[in-house]
């Protein structure tokens, strides 16, 4: 929305799409500050341009000079006010059409990588799989990079989007020279793995492992990124809303020790500071034992209920916080753990799991080993990854690496160790599957058929435990 201040000197910000770099940014900034008696400042990561102007400039004109940039530009729309009774209305998901290509791209990305780094995996026409897997990743997935390095092309610039779409570029066309027009499309022909330099004419190479890498790499950046901006938007826009609701829940929570406090009392021990300490004794309403953790200072209290610190050992603490309209539940509660959570947990132990085993596999695979320490060194691998998404996660929420590691193996232990223990025994005891190799169709069916049955075993495990505090349960908060 544009002001006028009291020089006639008009300011508006204006909402900046299409930029992928701090550059886009500079470009832009540089391209209205050379309009006559404009002064105009770019953030790239809110994605807004503030502008002063004054003269005969309008806003249009403003616009117009973004957009012959190469970008989008107009003024932010206001926001719906939202009352306490209308329901939020449903919005776009702006991140939908990224996480899509980034879809894409790692499905598709990560067979053309394999087939080429492993060569016990280069069956007779892997090549041309590979060009058909890579072929959506070059054209598809890396479209917003070829996008914008043709804008910038245009305007006679060049971005980080200019080197991307280059480099994809050149890897994906020689190696479609090389398959269609030299030797690299022989039946047969072999990508050896070496660590090694060699002359030679490289008529016979092909690169389409780092085209689909570089764009599922990059993508993956650019999405992560993108997200995070959103979250921290979102944070920002929340601040002034989720004050209210924190002074009604104090203010409710001080009227509940109010009321205990004339009822009993004994029930608390005031400080000089205005907050309750909770002293050892015996509660009367249940004839349960309270042993002091009854009301945690930020925790006990929920809009609606009355702090039901007598029907645990520990009562109305939790790491959840002050949640309206419930009861305060504590972790050592018996609060059955729904369907859904468990799944989720398990998915996630899951997906940690398999990415560690199949690389252990290709690895042992890759040197040679026997069964015994190919299998050693999946399970380790699958352990390894299981705990770095529960870590990574925990870390990310501000708790040292010590604890995190703590709370890694307090959620995800028992989880992993059922996966592991039934997909192991399924490949065991499938006629055949221990001596398979990794091209082979059996190894594969054998274990996927395993993780099937991991987790159809694993997820009620999840749910018992959960329910009870355990487990999953442990990484709720940070969550």
């Amino acid at each position: 929305m544009a002001t006028t201040v009291p020089d006639r000197t008009t300011e508006v910000e204006l909402a900046i799409g299409g930029m992928t770099c701090a550059s886009c940014a500079a470009r832009i900034e540089m391209k209205l500050n050379r309009m006559d008696g404009v002064t105009a400042t770019v953030n790239y990561a809110t994605e807004k341009a503030k502008v002063s102007f004054g003269g005969d400039v309008a806003v249009a004109d403003l616009i117009a000079t973004v957009e012959a940039t190469g970008y989008t530009a107009h003024e932010p729309r206001p926001e719906p006010e939202r009352t306490g009774t209308a329901a939020p209305r449903e919005e776009s998901d702006p991140l939908l059409p990224l996480r899509q290509r980034l879809i894409t791209a790692v499905v598709l990305a990560v067979p053309v990588i394999v087939l080429a780094m492993v060569p016990a995996w280069q069956f007779e026409y892997w090549q041309w799989l590979s060009l058909t897997l890579a072929a959506p990743v070059v054209t598809y997935a890396a479209w917003p990079f070829h996008q914008a390095a043709l804008t910038n092309a245009r305007h006679g610039a060049a971005t980080m989007d200019t080197l991307i779409s280059v480099g994809v570029s050149a890897a994906f066309l020689w190696s479609l020279w090389a398959l269609f027009f030299s030797t690299a499309g022989t039946p047969g022909m072999t990508h050896p793995f070496e660590l090694t330099i060699e002359r030679g004419d490289g008529a016979g190479n092909i690169y389409l492992e780092a085209a689909a890498g570089v764009t599922a790499f990059i993508l993956a950046g650019r999405y992560f990124e993108a997200r995070s901006k959103r979250r921290a938007g979102a944070a920002l826009r929340a601040q002034p809303a989720a004050a209210p609701v924190r002074g009604r829940a104090m203010t409710t929570r001080r009227a509940v020790m109010g009321h205990a406090q004339e009822g009993n009392p004994r029930t608390m021990d005031h400080t000089e500071h205005g907050h309750s300490r909770p002293v050892h004794r015996h509660t009367t309403g249940h004839g349960h034992s309270d042993h002091g953790n009854s009301a945690h200072d930020g925790h006990g209290a929920h809009d609606g209920h009355g702090a039901h610190g007598a029907h645990g050992a520990h009562g109305a603490h939790g790491a959840h916080g002050a949640h309206d309209g419930h009861g305060a539940h504590g972790a050592h509660g018996r609060v059955g753990a729904s369907w859904r959570t468990a799944v989720k947990a398990t998915l996630h132990c899951l997906t940690g799991c398999a990415i560690g085993e199949i690389l252990g596999m290709v690895i042992g695979s890759a040197l040679l080993w026997g069964n015994v320490p190919t299998m050693v060194l999946a399970i380790a691998l699958a352990f390894l990854f299981g705990y770095s998404f529960t870590l990574f996660a925990v870390v990310r929420a501000g708790v040292s690496l010590r604890n995190a590691v703590r709370i890694a193996l307090a959620a995800d232990t028992v989880s992993i160790a059922v996966m592991e223990l039934v997909d192991n025994a399924v490949i065991a005891l499938t006629p055949g599957a221990m001596e398979a190799q990794l091209a082979d169709g059996l190894f594969w069916y054998t274990l996927l058929g395993g993780f099937a049955v991991a987790f159809v075993i694993t997820t009620p495990v999840n749910k018992w435990m959960i329910g009870r505090g355990k487990g999953h349960a442990v990484v709720h908060a940070y969550h």
